[in-house]
């Protein structure tokens, strides 16, 4: 409810806050000082290199002892991993995206791998999206009245539109699935393509095309406040 009420956290965001806290509580116990959250730490940087997993957990500590308990001291001199951006430089040309596509195991997976590359939404705005079949536009509806995350309208192709017609117009999925569909065309195709690769995609395809930038950031939600 402090998260909720207080801070205007997300629900995908509260929920991480309280896995990571229930995390800490099966290592440590139910106790919580300085020491016990550098101890708590330390554990986790020798468990996972990844640096995203240890911010994750110290910025839910920080939460926690800092806005919530009122204890600051205990968190104040902990800083934050320095998370190197993974630049993509390498994309699939289109013939390895339709052997990619072909080797998708239903036309689920199919419709939402067009959308993906016509759209260039993020990989959970298609599930809750508002379809507009008679512009062949797409408006995320996912994300809270407070989300950090901004949305715009955006639009799908001719062949999405058949596949989305395959299956109804329901994307409502979830990223298990999604995740599950695109590692069975990994293991047929030996090709490595995920969500976020095909929403680059659609950012060069587009640069390419010659859409102005403000146009592409607005497809792809990120719009300023004046637009």
């Amino acid at each position: 409810m402090f998260c909720k009420v207080d801070l205007l956290r997300s629900k995908k965001t509260i929920k991480e806050h309280i896995n990571n806290l229930k995390r800490y509580v099966k290592k440590m116990g139910s106790l919580i000082d300085a020491a016990k959250i550098r101890e708590f730490l330390f554990c986790i940087r020798n468990k996972y290199h990844n640096p995203r997993t240890y911010r994750s957990y110290l910025c839910t500590l920080r939460v926690f002892c800092r806005d919530f308990l009122k204890h600051g001291e205990w968190v104040q001199t902990l800083k934050f991993p320095k998370i190197k951006q993974n630049i993509i430089t390498d994309l699939p040309t289109k013939q390895l995206l339709k052997a990619f596509f072909e080797a998708l195991p239903n036309d689920k997976a199919k419709a939402a791998f067009l959308v993906y590359c016509s759209s260039g939404l993020r990989a959970s705005e298609i599930f809750e999206a508002k379809i507009i079949k008679e512009i062949r536009g797409i408006l995320p509806t996912n994300h809270e009245q407070f989300s950090t995350k901004n949305s715009y309208l955006s639009f799908y192709n001719s062949e999405a539109e058949q596949y989305l017609t395959r299956v109804d117009f329901d994307l409502s999925y979830c990223e298990v699935s999604i995740r599950r569909w695109f590692k069975v065309a990994r293991d047929k195709t030996k090709i490595a393509i995920h969500p976020q690769l095909l929403r680059e995609w659609f950012c060069t395809e587009m640069a390419l095309l010659g859409v102005a930038d403000r146009y592409v950031d607005a497809f792809c939600g990120r719009i300023p406040r004046r637009f």
